[in-house]
């Protein structure tokens, strides 16, 4: 599956979101499986405005790479989620895995 650049840094990012969650470093996340993250932490983290990490995060949907979870935190905030198992990032983060180590800068 090809990813624009942008996509690429915001599955990285989402990768170390996840990894600071969870303990888990790329293809071990499917161990777990515990990869929430909201957009708002992206924002924060990627410096990019609302609506760009919005239409970056509709083009992972569509790619089936994210998804939202239909149920809100208790904070009433929709969880988005990395999409490993069904044709999702699995194979993409086993790749990534090969070249970046956890502590890795960004390299997208």
């Amino acid at each position: 599956m090809k990813l624009t650049k942008l996509e690429n840094k915001m599955m990285f990012e989402i990768t170390v979101l996840a990894y600071d969650q969870c303990g888990l470093w790329m293809s071990q996340l499917e161990d777990d499986n515990y990869s929430c993250f909201l957009g708002k932490e992206l924002v924060e983290r990627l410096s990019w405005s609302k609506e760009k990490v919005g239409g970056v995060m509709a083009s992972l949907t569509e790619k089936n790479l994210i998804y939202k979870e239909e149920q809100a935190n208790e904070l009433g905030q929709k969880l988005n989620w990395i999409n490993i198992y069904k044709n999702g990032a699995l194979p993409l983060l086993k790749e990534w895995e090969k070249q970046y180590p956890y502590g890795s800068d960004n390299p997208f």
